[in-house]
């Protein structure tokens, strides 16, 4: 099974080549339900720990206050929180697997393991690349390499993104 390292590494490589089932989303701001977020971990081959991680971009099930049901929200000038399904026990902002509640999104720091839809922080440069994310606003900023990938419109035949 792929890990989340074979995903960020996958789209890394979509920039600047032809692949007739994917393509890389250059920035931000153009993330569509969907798309694919991916980052590797750095070092993760000498902790043999996780390798990153992988969300699919997605419009949050309700409106709740915060997002007011909006997938992408600004959050200043090089920043916005984008809704993704994500299978994670780490809190994110407005995260279904921790309840809701006030301006902030979370009543709880414990959340339950497994699939929900929730927000990450995006960091992006000049040009709307990312740069950096964030899980909710008390976790530390990681600095890691993001990928974003999408299907093509070029769907005829199953996308794999791996062949053994």
């Amino acid at each position: 099974m792929p890990r989340a390292w074979d995903y960020a590494h996958f789209i890394q490589g979509l920039n600047g080549t032809s692949n007739p089932r994917w393509k890389a989303v250059d920035s931000v701001r153009d993330l569509q339900a969907g798309d694919l977020v991916a980052w590797e971990i750095p070092g993760w081959n000498v902790t043999g720990k996780s390798t990153g991680h992988v969300v699919i971009v997605a419009p949050p099930p309700s409106k709740a206050p915060g997002h007011e049901g909006r997938m992408i929200v600004p959050d200043g000038e090089r920043s916005v929180w984008v809704g993704v399904l994500d299978a994670s026990s780490v809190r994110h902002r407005w995260d279904t697997r921790c309840g809701w509640g006030g301006d902030e999104g979370v009543i709880s720091r414990t959340c339950l393991g497994g699939v929900g839809h929730a927000f990450i922080r995006l960091l992006m440069d000049a040009k709307g690349r990312p740069v950096a994310f964030q899980f909710h606003e008390q976790a530390v900023v990681r600095n890691y390499p993001i990928s974003l990938a999408r299907l093509s419109d070029e769907r005829e035949k199953p996308a794999v993104p791996f062949a053994s």
